[in-house]
């Protein structure tokens, strides 16, 4: 075949931006009250809109920037359409600590920053939904010669310091267990639509 198109593929944008956080931020994010998961897996912070704290307000406004970016340029969404980031909250993983498939309920797009990992702190790993019919399904198992984009039910990303992550927040995701000597940090953050928005009056909705 001389062109394939990944049609409808799920936009999962990252980078590594050295400049994105400084060491007070991130010294005062790690120094937040956490508190342990129901799952018994890691810690995250008892204050889930963290990035609404004062202290924070100059990385909230890099963070949004970055998003706005892969919203717009990225995925194509128009500028006319406006974002509100809804929630945020910081993520501690121990030794041996880890985190389950889950998604990010009652938003819309979902960005991750890693304040503190190291090569054994794990990846964070995308999963293929259970349902999923854009190839085959997934009650059917083929033998494959190459695992790719297309028909993989898992794909991991290796995690760094200073690592932005965007992600539909309707994409199942989990983090592999903690390697590391070093506590594992991640800070999680979630967009949602505000103002009014629709290209037709019959689907016009103000949030």
């Amino acid at each position: 075949m001389d062109n394939t198109l990944p049609l409808f593929g799920a936009p999962i944008s990252w980078g590594i931006y050295n400049n994105i956080i400084t060491d007070e931020e991130k010294n005062y994010l790690h120094n937040l009250e956490m508190s342990r998961v129901n799952a018994g897996n890691g810690y995250q912070t008892t204050n889930k809109h963290v990035l609404d704290l004062p202290e924070l307000s100059n990385l909230k406004d890099i963070l949004t920037g970055y998003f706005l970016v892969y919203a717009h340029d990225v995925i194509g969404i128009s500028r006319n359409v406006k974002f509100r980031m809804v929630t945020s909250w910081m993520n501690k993983h121990d030794k041996n600590d880890w985190a389950q498939q889950h998604l990010h309920s009652n938003s819309l797009f979902t960005g991750v920053l890693y304040t503190q990992v190291d090569e054994n702190s794990g990846n964070i790993v995308f999963h293929s939904p259970l349902n999923n019919t854009n190839l085959i399904p997934s009650t059917i198992e083929l033998e494959m010669d190459t695992w790719n984009i297309f028909n993989s039910k898992t794909w991991s990303l290796t995690t760094h310091n200073n690592q932005l992550v965007f992600f539909p927040a309707t994409m199942l995701h989990s983090v592999t267990q903690n390697n590391s000597g070093i506590d594992r940090y991640s800070l999680a953050f979630n967009f949602f639509v505000e103002g009014t928005f629709g290209r037709t009056e019959e689907t016009r909705l103000t949030l």
